[in-house]
């Protein structure tokens, strides 16, 4: 009798990388305001990702000050320089780094349920639910800061779950909690079913 009634549900989420886009907000405002999407030129030769346990998730764009000099005199961000630009400062063509060239980090999470209905009469029961989010715990990270005048650039700065809630909970987004890239969590509930 005790046995009867009881559920288990799992779901096993994962997803490839998605893209960063690099970008250098300077020369868009250069070109003709924030909408402008300028990329900048690739060095050949300088590594694009650095790989260590320092960097959030293991791996981060490579964002090393002074790889390279830049065919305008200035230093390099890794592998990345402005593209030639006028007297004005304004870019004179678009960047070699191509769009969504860059991938951040994968996402896999699991979850698991556990339910059981306690019959009270044929047509009114009542289901306790027991759901643990993201069971292992498994970090997954936010796509680095594709931004390379932020001191952060090439660097994850939160959770994915953070990430894909937004700036601000209550917008519209779900709670970082109880979506794919959030810690583990768990919740219980008791519900009338009739």
């Amino acid at each position: 009798m005790l046995s009867r009634g009881w559920s288990l549900q799992g779901i096993i989420q994962a997803r490839s990388a998605q893209p960063v886009e690099i970008f250098d907000p300077a020369l868009a405002l250069a070109a003709n305001g924030p909408s402008s999407d300028i990329r900048p030129d690739l060095i050949a030769g300088i590594p694009l990702y650095l790989y260590g346990s320092q960097y959030p998730g293991g791996k981060a764009l490579n964002n090393t000050a002074g790889a390279a000099v830049c065919s305008d005199g200035s230093q390099s961000v890794g592998p990345f320089c402005p593209p030639p630009t006028d007297a004005n400062g304004a870019p004179l063509r678009q960047g070699t780094v191509g769009r969504n060239a860059f991938r951040g980090f994968g996402a896999t999470q699991v979850d698991f349920a556990v339910h059981r209905d306690f019959p009270i009469h044929e047509s009114l029961k009542l289901q306790f639910r027991a759901e643990t989010f993201n069971v292992f715990n498994h970090p997954n990270f936010a796509p680095p800061i594709g931004d390379i005048t932020d001191p952060r650039f090439g660097l994850s700065s939160q959770m994915l779950g953070r990430y894909l809630s937004g700036p601000t909970l209550g917008g519209g987004s779900f709670s970082p909690l109880y979506q794919i890239g959030g810690p583990r969590s768990m919740q219980f509930a008791l519900k009338l079913v009739f």
